[in-house]
């Protein structure tokens, strides 16, 4: 990740930090009223920015500071980003950069401010403490975060981020989510599509479960998935398709979810809002399991069977099916056997 557009900070660019500060506090934090804006900028401006022993800013196309970061002794003080730019990276561009220039550990955020507690947690911090004050000794109460050991080894393998190729497939009608863990690299796809690898079963269980033919869903004399019967397969049956993860890094260029650390997991609440018939949710491997638990914290089925849970006001089942890799010694039949049941109870499947 390049950082060329990470600035530092000169006490003449201070007032306009202060402004992105305002306009930011007053987009996120509506937990504070105008008298608590008023106290704090001239704090912030004559007293915090001077203060810190490392502050940074990014600027838009038309050379407008849009985000900064103040650091102090491997901890996070202030990180603001103007309204306009947010959902752009830019908050997350200056955490690593904290991470890997300046090794940073910790961070303390306002409890109320439920989009920056959102925010450090999907970057990979955890909550180790809460004050009910903050520390001018007002009633805000204050979360203490720290970065935990997965991101760190992450940043220090220097190994590239790697976004989701696919994203979601999500048909209206999707009364099912098949969620794996993360696509292999690209060299290995057969398909641009879900479950790409050839060497994978999934596409040959469904089609030994709905057509009665392990081979239905690939193209006829070569080594490839039929990403149009596969796309058919999904709409006519409801089925979505996606992963638990959307950022990664592959510590190994190969196939295996061994290898692989998660940089940033799956927004359930807005995929799943997106498919309102849907009522089962399809865990396929361990660590596309270990990802869901840590988004939605339900209990863990055992191979085969499901966990019931609510959220964002409905109601869910979701199951742990055994992996469709070849690295799971069970042949296909053995394997659909679990998976036909599944799909039976989700009503796709005559009983």
């Amino acid at each position: 990740m390049s950082y060329n557009n990470i600035i530092k900070a000169t006490p003449e660019e201070y007032p306009e930090i202060t402004r992105v500060w305002e306009t930011s506090v007053r987009a996120t934090h509506d937990f504070l009223k105008e008298e608590d804006i008023l106290y704090f900028k001239p704090l912030i401006l004559t007293e915090y920015l001077p203060a810190m022993e490392h502050l940074f800013y990014i600027k838009n196309e038309k050379g407008r500071i849009v985000a900064f970061i103040g650091i102090q002794e491997k901890h996070i003080e202030m990180l603001f980003v103007h309204p306009d730019t947010r959902g752009k990276g830019l908050g997350k561009r200056l955490i690593f950069f904290a991470i890997q220039r300046y090794h940073i550990e910790t961070v303390d955020v306002n409890e109320q401010n439920e989009q920056g507690v959102g925010f450090y947690l999907n970057m990979g911090f955890e909550v180790t403490g809460r004050d009910t004050l903050d520390s001018s000794g007002k009633p805000f109460p204050i979360l203490h975060m720290k970065l935990n050991s997965s991101l760190k080894k992450i940043l220090s393998s220097n190994k590239p981020i790697e976004k989701h190729p696919l994203g979601f497939y999500l048909p209206p009608n999707a009364k099912v989510l098949m969620l794996g863990s993360f696509p292999p690299p690209r060299k290995r796809w057969s398909m641009d599509f879900y479950y790409p690898n050839i060497q994978n079963d999934m596409w040959r269980i469904l089609g030994f479960l709905f057509y009665q033919d392990k081979e239905h869903f690939i193209i006829p004399g070569r080594k490839a998935f039929d990403k149009n019967r596969a796309e058919a397969f999904c709409q006519t049956y409801g089925i979505g398709i996606g992963d638990t993860v959307e950022e990664i890094v592959r510590m190994n260029d190969d196939a295996s979810d061994k290898f692989l650390e998660v940089v940033k997991p799956w927004n359930a609440k807005k995929v799943l809002s997106q498919i309102p018939e849907c009522h089962t949710i399809v865990i396929t491997g361990q660590k596309a399991m270990e990802t869901f638990l840590k988004v939605i914290p339900v209990q863990e089925p055992k191979v085969g069977n499901y966990t019931e849970f609510e959220f964002i006001g409905r109601s869910f089942r979701v199951y742990r099916m055994p992996s469709s890799s070849r690295a799971y010694p069970k042949p296909i039949e053995e394997k659909a056997v679990v998976y036909g049941k599944m799909f039976e109870e989700a009503g796709l499947l005559p009983g």
